[in-house]
């Protein structure tokens, strides 16, 4: 049974439909994907750590996906055309139908209203339509190539975006987080955190966070290790130091070393470099380097070596000649003992 011009005209527009909501969803993935993936590699490659510029990422996220809804899926897809509008596009893609398929639409849709004409010749022309109508291609019409360009596109960024989420799902999980959340506090894993150790890499901060003393004048041998990864150090490895907060900072490199290993734990070891300090003042030190630049700063707090203003010695002779004790200030002259004398 051959299909009415009604009919046909229907089923085009079902197709011109389904065409249309084809590439709307695949633009709509195709912005998303892409501006996401964007938006995640610049911040894992640059570290977009202020959060007034992830801000701006997201929105433009959202304004891009929300007018792509929009032009491409939304506002088509309200727009249902009429069988007339239908039938003249039709017309103007095959002239031999020029004018004959519209009013045949029309004839068919007001059920060949006699105040249009003779009721026999609009069914006429109507059936002569409908004839002619099952060898025209009506479906030349729906172009489909830009549908499938658009959802090959979406499949291969939706390929992307899952290979880069089995490749690195933490680093992946981080960026969306951080871009769907630009205030919160997600900072990337540092590749290198930086730490003043002694040299069996054991910490030498005081978990109070009191300063720590040395006898001023005193030289002390330091070490700066990575605790990250497997312990490389930056290539522009620093010392910073200052007398206190607010003065000058000095900078300085590190003289590297070869690896050091753990006393405590044997199988422990890391990339240092030596610091080789002389405590002459009260300072502050802390290392930086690669993309740990966070100042840590190290309080030192020099104390005054021991004086000894006086000392006595005593001097107990061998008990077997029962002699007294003697005692001296030091530095009043010499002092005589006998062998086997015990001096305190």
């Amino acid at each position: 049974m051959s299909q009415t011009i009604l009919e046909r005209l229907d089923h085009h527009r079902r197709g011109q439909r389904r065409l249309i909501r084809l590439a709307g969803w695949s633009a709509l993935v195709v912005t998303f994907l892409l501006l996401l993936l964007i938006a995640g590699t610049a911040d894992a490659l640059i570290h977009l750590d202020d959060p007034g510029v992830r801000l701006i990422e997201l929105i433009a996220l959202i304004l891009a996906v929300s007018w792509i809804a929009w032009t491409r899926l939304l506002r088509p897809l309200s727009r249902k055309p009429t069988d007339v509008q239908l039938s003249l596009a039709i017309e103007r893609r095959f002239p031999e139908l020029r004018d004959l398929l519209s009013s045949a639409a029309q004839f068919q849709q007001s059920g060949f209203d006699p105040n249009l004409g003779s009721a026999e010749l609009q069914q006429d022309l109507t059936d002569r339509i409908e004839t002619r109508l099952q060898s025209v291609p009506i479906e030349e019409l729906l172009d489909r190539r830009p549908v499938r360009t658009g959802m090959l596109l979406a499949l291969l960024l939706t390929a992307v975006a899952a290979a880069s989420i089995s490749f690195a799902p933490q680093a992946s999980s981080l960026a969306l987080r951080r871009l769907a959340l630009p205030f919160a506090h997600l900072p990337w894993p540092k590749q290198f955190q930086l730490d003043i150790v002694d040299r069996d890499l054991q910490p030498v901060r005081l978990e109070s966070g009191r300063p720590i003393r040395r006898v001023q004048g005193e030289s002390w041998e330091l070490c700066i290790i990575n605790r990250n990864g497997e312990g490389t150090l930056p290539s522009d490895l620093e010392l910073l130091s200052r007398k206190a907060p607010g003065e000058p900072i000095q900078r300085e490199s590190v003289t590297r070393s070869v690896e050091l290993r753990s006393k405590t734990n044997p199988d422990l070891t890391r990339e240092a470099g030596i610091l080789k300090l002389t405590i002459r003042e009260t300072m502050e030190i802390c290392a930086v380097g690669g993309d740990d630049r966070e100042e840590h700063w190290l309080q030192i707090e020099t104390v005054p070596p021991p004086l000894i203003e006086e000392f006595k010695l005593e001097v107990q002779p061998p008990p077997y000649l029962n002699l007294p004790a003697l005692s001296q200030v030091a530095g009043q002259g010499k002092l005589e003992v006998l062998a086997g004398s015990n001096i305190r």
